[in-house]
């Protein structure tokens, strides 16, 4: 005779060995976790040769502070403003008890801003401020008005400058720092590239020349600091590149003495590379003081919930930055065009681990060492390529004015113009593909093709008139 007693026994049989299954793999994450906790790993030498080769350019200087005050009331110091921003910054962030939201960094900064300037107000640039933009290829700048800067547009020019002039400026990667007014240097840039066509076009021809080979060296030189002020001297050498491919293309002649100097300064540009791999290589700086400020900030978090509790718990920081360094060194591979595909999937497979299960190897996340920021550790990689790229473009703007210039230091027109850029030397060709750049003789058009879309143009080609 059938009993559902019998059933019910096997029943609660399934559910006790069901329950004793989760509660043993949930004690075995627990001890793992307890164990990884206890016994972090070691920072990898990859890690730490990183740190070291970086570290200089992670300490702001005299010069950093200056870029930083920039904007300083008159008469009072770019480097003197730009310090106590620091200062009272880290102050203000130190006494915050909680975590901050946006808003809350925004109050902050105001009221740094306002304890350092005492009652004074920062210099503001008014020069170019209608123009930024407007330096374009065939754009007709005998229409341009001198415009005299007033007495503020003065200090902050000579201000900037001098922090070209300066030397190694450094930068703080902390999260809670500062960025200095880039916005103002992108601007006093074009300024002084407007102001370089109208030295050629009105007054010192050589003056002019002089004046662009200074502003190539030294925008080279500041790409040498982070990675944002690598993308902004790119952006910056674009315009002058442009300015004096329009300068060269409406001379008739050139003086040998201004080629000599036209060419020093683009020979300049080749060196972007380098300033760009050590650019990437100190964002790796900026990574530590990420990972390693992220437990403080969780612990500051009134508001955090168990999740992001049990995610501070589990982080193997070490673990974390060692992945990163590894990420940091493919990503400085990608920047001249390598394949890493091969090498990038291979180590984001050593990041979420068990990647032979496929789908379900996110069921192994709870069973691994800082297995929440491990996934997160390689998201940066396939972004740097993107900065080799317009490090490409620039020096493909610069073949191409190199092409310009040597053309009209010949005299060449017509034909000869033509059979001169199909079969111009390597220095004068795509950097990229070795190939000629195209010429439209009718309509006298010198085209570069981007490997991205221009900062300056918006468009993924150049069409220069020549």
């Amino acid at each position: 005779m059938y009993s559902w007693k019998g059933d019910l026994k096997y029943v609660k049989k399934f559910f006790v060995w069901a329950f004793g299954f989760v509660g043993a793999l949930l004690l075995t994450v627990i001890a793992l976790q307890v164990y990884y906790r206890l016994t972090p790993v070691e920072l990898s030498a990859e890690a730490k040769a990183l740190l070291e080769e970086t570290k200089h350019m992670a300490q702001l200087t005299e010069n950093g502070y200056r870029l930083r005050g920039i904007k300083a009331p008159s008469g009072m110091s770019a480097v003197d403003y730009g310090r106590c921003f620091e200062v009272e910054n880290e102050r203000e962030y130190r006494a915050a008890s909680t975590a901050q939201d946006l808003n809350d960094i925004k109050a902050r900064w105001e009221r740094v801003r306002t304890h350092c300037l005492r009652g004074n107000r920062e210099l503001e640039l008014s020069v170019a401020k209608d123009r930024f933009g407007i330096i374009r290829p065939g754009f007709d700048f005998t229409a341009l008005k001198t415009e005299v800067p007033n007495e503020a547009e003065k200090v902050l020019r000579d201000r900037w400058y001098e922090v070209l002039r300066g030397g190694s400026r450094g930068w703080n990667p902390a999260l809670n720092a500062i960025y200095p007014h880039y916005d103002v240097v992108a601007r006093l840039e074009e300024a002084r590239a407007l102001s370089i066509l109208q030295l050629w076009e009105y007054e010192d021809r050589s003056s002019a020349v002089n004046e662009f080979s200074a502003a190539i060296h030294e925008n080279a030189e500041l790409a040498h600091g982070n990675l944002v002020e690598t993308m902004i001297a790119v952006s910056n050498i674009s315009r002058h590149l442009l300015v004096t491919q329009a300068i060269a293309t409406r001379s008739k002649a050139l003086a040998d003495s201004d080629v000599a100097t036209l060419k020093g300064a683009l020979a300049t540009i080749d060196k972007l590379r380098e300033a760009l791999r050590a650019a990437v290589a100190a964002e790796f700086q900026m990574s530590a003081h990420f990972w390693r400020n992220l437990a403080e900030l969780a612990k500051r978090d009134d508001t955090a919930d168990c999740w992001m509790k049990l995610s501070d718990y589990t982080t193997d920081v070490n673990d974390t930055l060692n992945l990163v360094a590894k990420a940091n060194r493919l990503g400085q591979r990608s920047l001249d065009g390598s394949d890493i595909s091969a090498a990038l999937a291979s180590l984001r497979n050593d990041a979420e681990g068990c990647s032979w299960l496929g789908e379900l190897s996110y069921g192994c996340i709870p069973f691994q060492r800082n297995a929440f920021r491990r996934i997160t550790a390689t998201m940066s990689v396939p972004f740097y390529a993107e900065f080799g790229r317009r490090v490409e473009d620039v020096r493909n703007l610069a073949a191409a004015t190199r092409v310009t210039i040597e053309a009209r230091a010949q005299g060449l027109q017509g034909d000869a113009l033509a059979k001169f850029v199909a079969t111009a030397p390597a220095d004068m060709r795509d950097v990229v593909t070795g190939e000629a750049f195209a010429y439209d003789p009718v309509a006298k058009l010198l085209t570069v093709k981007l490997l991205t879309k221009s900062t300056v143009l918006g468009e993924k080609s150049y069409n220069l008139p020549l």
